[in-house]
């Protein structure tokens, strides 16, 4: 069943196209509104389609979706993963956008070797929930705030105590803050800034049993702290091409990385490039 589980959602995914490529259309218009980085979701049966997400519009103001990337592990860990999400745009009158959206990722791995590490029997699941607020000003300018929630919760089992902190240090919880701009040049090209700030990360904790030789059991109690990820920020400016169907969206920004979707952040600090291929039907 496991095995299956890809060509069915490539099967799915065929479907979609098919049935939703002859009504609507992509470019830059008071309706068609980009989503990803605003209040604002698909129209009523409207479908997205990209090398990372999947979205349909089930209404105007109900959208729901999937990141490829989870998916696409089942084939190399023999083990189910996946993640879905659901946006429901609560207002949307006089230029002014309320929504939310909750966001739900599992990943299992099983033997995992890292280390020391080994025969580790991995669960997370991660819940991102993301409130956002948008202002649209005129027919060029859009400004989006959205707070972001992640929590993070992990099981696990591993036969070595060494460096088991290893396996906690990805239970992060955080909030996060961000500020995006859209200015319209015309109805294909549109100009984006996405700034994020997070201003509050939690400490992990981590408990597990471990089986150290035949005749020891020990407990494992490991912390991984994230002081060094309070304050980390990206500013990231970038554009969204918007023709008839297709959609390409570049950026190039500067601070930690901020994982895509999961919305995990790293302490590493550089310059980050952004890239979103989809079709809208």
């Amino acid at each position: 069943m496991v095995k299956t589980l890809p060509r069915i959602f490539a099967t799915s995914i065929f479907w979609i196209a098919l049935t939703f490529s002859a009504t609507a259309t992509a470019y830059h218009t008071d309706k068609e509104r980009q989503t990803d980085f605003s209040a604002f979701t698909l129209q009523a049966k409207q479908g997205r389609i990209g090398l990372f997400q999947i979205e349909y519009g089930i209404y105007d103001w109900w959208t729901v979706g999937s990141y490829t990337a989870p998916w696409l592990l089942i084939p190399f860990t023999g083990q189910f993963s996946g993640d879905a999400y659901t946006k429901f745009k609560l207002i949307d009158s006089n230029g002014w956008a309320v929504s939310i959206r909750p966001t739900m990722f599992y990943l299992r791995v099983r033997d995992l070797k890292i280390g020391n590490i080994q025969d580790a029997d991995f669960d997370a699941s991660l819940f991102p929930v993301s409130a956002t607020l948008t202002r649209v000003f005129d027919k060029r300018w859009t400004l989006s705030l959205e707070t972001t929630w992640v929590q993070m919760l992990v099981g696990a089992d591993a036969t070595s105590v060494d460096n088991a902190q290893a396996l906690g240090a990805a239970a992060q919880s955080n909030f996060q803050l961000a500020l995006n701009a859209e200015y319209r040049i015309n109805k294909v090209i549109a100009l984006n800034l996405i700034t994020r700030y997070v201003p509050f990360v939690t400490n992990a904790r981590f408990t597990s049993t471990a089986q150290v030789d035949e005749f020891t059991t020990a407990e494992i109690n490991a912390g991984a702290e994230f002081e060094d990820l309070e304050n980390a920020f990206i500013i990231q400016p970038g554009v969204t091409f918007s023709w008839k169907r297709f959609n390409l969206q570049l950026g190039i920004g500067y601070g930690n990385i901020f994982v895509p979707g999961l919305r995990i952040v790293s302490a590493d600090r550089g310059f980050t490039p952004d890239l979103a291929a989809y079709f809208r039907f």
